[in-house]
C-alpha cells in the first residue's frame, strides 16, 4: 500500500507548521474587513472574487513581514501565483495593470488601506531565527534518516524475495534487473553483460543477496523530491 504522504510533502507540512507558529495569520473579522474594503475584487487585476467558491487569496504586501491587517490584501489566485517571491507590490501592479491611470487608482487604494492599519509586527527576532534554524536542521536529519530507512527496508524486502525464490528453486530473469541507479543502490554493481533473455539459476552455493540486488528491481524507481529537490526546497524557503 502506498504511503499517504511522500517525504517531501511531509517536509512541506512541517515547515508550514513552523511558520504558522511564528505567523498565525489574520482573524476572521480582519479577513472579512479586507474583502469589504476591496469590494470582493482582486487588489491587482480587479477580478471579482467569490468567497463561496474560495476564489480569493491573502497576499502579504511585504513578504518579509507577518500577516497583519496593514500588510495584507486580497488577490485572485492567478495574481497570487504570478507574483514573484521578492517582487515589490508596486512593480507587480504595473505588470498586471499596464494602463497608467488605472494603475494609479489601484495603487492609491492599496496605500489608503495600509495607512488605515497599525504597523505590522516584526516577523523574526534573533531568538526566533535561532530556534527555527535548529528545527530546520532537525528536518534535514529526518529526511536523511528516512532515506536510509527506505533503502534498508527495500533491501530487506529484496532479501526475503530472494530467499523465497531460492527455496522454490526459481530462476530469476535478467531482463527484470535494474542495476546501480545512483539514487537507489550505492557502489558499483555487478555486470549486466548477459543476454536479456538469459536466466540466472540459484544453486545452493549462490550468493542470493548479490543476485537479488541485481535481478529483483522490477521497474525503475521514480526519482522523488528527496533525491536532491528537498535540499533545493530548503534553501529556497529559508529567509
Amino acid at each position: 500500500m502506498a504511503a499517504d504522504h511522500t517525504i517531501s510533502q511531509a517536509v512541506t507540512k512541517m515547515r508550514g507548521t513552523v511558520w504558522a507558529i511564528v505567523d498565525p495569520g489574520l482573524s476572521k473579522p480582519d479577513i472579512n474587513a479586507l474583502y469589504v474594503y476591496f469590494e470582493h475584487h482582486c487588489a491587482f487585476c480587479d477580478a471579482p472574487l467569490n468567497r463561496q467558491k474560495h476564489e480569493g487569496r491573502l497576499d502579504r504586501i511585504d513578504r518579509g513581514v507577518a500577516h497583519a491587517s496593514g500588510n495584507t490584501f486580497v488577490v485572485c489566485s492567478t495574481c497570487r501565483k504570478t507574483r514573484q517571491v521578492r517582487e515589490k507590490w508596486e512593480a507587480f501592479l504595473r505588470r498586471r495593470c499596464p494602463d497608467p491611470a488605472l494603475c494609479a487608482v489601484r495603487a492609491d487604494r492599496i496605500r489608503a488601506w495600509i495607512a488605515q492599519q497599525p504597523p505590522p509586527p516584526a516577523l523574526v527576532s534573533p531568538t526566533i531565527e535561532e530556534i527555527t534554524e535548529r528545527l530546520f536542521q532537525l528536518q534535514d536529519a529526518w529526511v536523511r534518516a528516512c532515506g536510509e530507512l527506505r533503502l534498508e527496508a527495500r533491501r530487506l524486502r529484496q532479501q526475503i524475495t530472494v530467499d523465497e525464490a531460492t527455496a522454490e528453486g526459481t530462476d530469476i530473469p535478467v531482463s527484470t534487473a535494474i542495476v546501480d541507479e545512483q539514487h537507489d543502490l550505492p557502489g558499483p554493481g555487478p555486470s549486466t553483460s548477459q543476454s536479456s533473455d538469459a536466466a540466472i539459476p540459484l544453486p545452493a552455493n549462490t550468493d542470493a543477496m548479490r543476485l537479488g540486488l541485481k535481478a529483483l528491481a522490477r521497474r525503475p524507481r521514480r526519482r522523488t523530491a528527496e533525491d536532491g529537490a528537498v535540499e533545493q526546497l530548503h534553501r529556497a524557503e529559508r529567509p
